[in-house]
């Protein structure tokens, strides 16, 4: 039933003009960044035992590692939900290849990942 819905959302912006299509990425973005929030919220609770939607001083202990790891697993799941998620989703409403769009089927070169690495 999942891959249903899926498919039948690809290409349903298609023909939606460009100035509406920037506040649907918006709404995209936020969406996604709403959603990882309260996914990573839920797994800390259920991973560490440690609650994002309350202001415990447990949460304010830097000394206390559960909570240095659950602020990385938030981190991880905010990443993914505001920089990864909603260009796969904005491009799939848009009817469009993801990785081609993006350019991530393209090989790099050697001299490519060198620049790269003295940039860095």
């Amino acid at each position: 039933m999942g891959l249903k819905i899926i498919d039948q959302t690809k290409g349903i912006w298609k023909k939606t003009p460009y100035s509406t299509l920037l506040y649907l990425l918006l709404v995209v973005i936020l969406a996604c960044l709403i959603s990882s929030y309260l996914l990573g919220a839920v797994f800390c609770k259920l991973v560490f035992g440690i609650s994002f939607f309350s202001s415990s001083q447990q949460v304010f202990d830097p000394s206390n590692q559960n909570l240095i790891e659950a602020m990385k697993a938030m981190q991880l799941f905010n990443a993914i939900g505001t920089f990864v998620l909603p260009p796969f989703l904005f491009l799939h409403l848009r009817g469009l290849p993801a990785f081609q769009s993006l350019k991530l089927n393209v090989q790099l070169s050697r001299w490519s990942i060198l620049k790269l690495f003295f940039i860095i």
